[in-house]
């Protein structure tokens, strides 16, 4: 999957959230 502007913030439930990636 690939994120927006944001590598390490990814919408979650329309809420935008931190997620770390191996």
């Amino acid at each position: 999957e690939k994120d927006e502007s944001e590598p390490e913030i990814r919408m979650v439930n329309g809420k935008p959230k931190k997620v770390r990636k191996p």
